[in-house]
């Protein structure tokens, strides 16, 4: 007689196989890939800011046409993170060239993610959605606190670390359309951690944002990579990553000396606890700044 919960697991299988060749079809289709339920003025300042010719008035009109956001950057220029002069903004454009190109993309991030929680199509996702999002905000302020001990800029390395889950963003919302995967959860775990960072720099791609950024997140779960010279983007966001994931554990720690992206930082162990500690002061100031 057969097990049926063999046969569910097989056909649960061959429907995350299906899953898949789906997401490698989307993938290598030209043209911009886009996020399900993603609001469209995000995107459009996305474009926009990949644009060298684009100018300051032209993201200011798409910013304008979407009051949330509009609202969140001119808050963001005129708090203390970003208004050092104490010198109040009063228009889309000032406040645009005061935050620059990274923090208006963090912003855009931050308010597209926000939409996407409340969006019908992804409402059986929204506690992993929920949870997926105060990890990017840990991870972003690690990296930020982790880019100022070198030249890397730290608005560059905040922005890696929010968008580097992007790719189970994805996953997650092309799964809500197939609840037959959350059945198995470590079917969609699966795809998850195997498929996530290749379509977050695919996406990243299509979405022109700076090479180094998409680099870093193609390359998050490297942490065998070595390279020479100066530490760079990627070893920040693989380091951020490593750190939230085992806090203070005095053993994962210890790892930190056979980590070349570590050396790179010229990190050790007895650092965790205080930037660990930066990370959670500032992930209360940052999601404040970010809505």
């Amino acid at each position: 007689m057969n097990d049926p919960t063999l046969t569910t697991r097989s056909q649960t299988s061959v429907q995350a196989f299906a899953f898949v060749q789906q997401l490698a079809t989307e993938l290598s289709a030209k043209g911009s890939l886009e996020l399900p339920a993603f609001p469209d003025a995000a995107m459009r300042v996305h474009r926009a800011l990949a644009d060298p010719n684009s100018p300051v008035e032209r993201i200011a009109q798409i910013v304008s046409g979407e009051p949330a956001l509009a609202a969140r950057l001119m808050s963001m220029a005129n708090s203390a993170a970003f208004a050092a002069s104490g010198k109040p903004i009063a228009d889309l454009r000032s406040a645009i060239l005061r935050l620059g190109g990274n923090a208006v993309r963090s912003a855009a991030v931050a308010f597209a993610v926000a939409q996407l929680k409340s969006a019908p199509e992804v409402k059986s996702i929204a506690p992993q959605l929920e949870s997926l999002w105060n990890e990017s905000a840990r991870i972003a302020a690690l990296c930020h606190v982790l880019a100022q001990r070198t030249r890397i800029n730290p608005d560059e390395a905040f922005l890696a670390g929010l968008l580097h889950g992007i790719g189970k963003l994805y996953i997650l919302a092309r799964a809500a359309r197939h609840p037959e995967l959350f059945n198995d959860a470590g079917a969609l775990t699966e795809v998850l951690q195997t498929w996530h960072a290749n379509i977050a720099k695919a996406i990243l791609e299509s979405w022109n944002i700076p090479a180094p950024i998409a680099e870093a997140v193609g390359d998050q779960n490297d942490m065998e990579r070595k390279h020479y010279g100066d530490a760079d983007l990627t070893d920040v966001l693989v380091c951020a990553k490593f750190m939230i994931r085992t806090g203070e554990n005095p053993a994962a720690q210890q790892e930190l000396k056979c980590r070349d992206c570590f050396r790179q930082l010229r990190l050790e162990p007895a650092d965790c606890a205080g930037l660990l500690q930066q990370t959670a002061e500032r992930v209360g100031a940052l999601r404040a700044v970010l809505g």
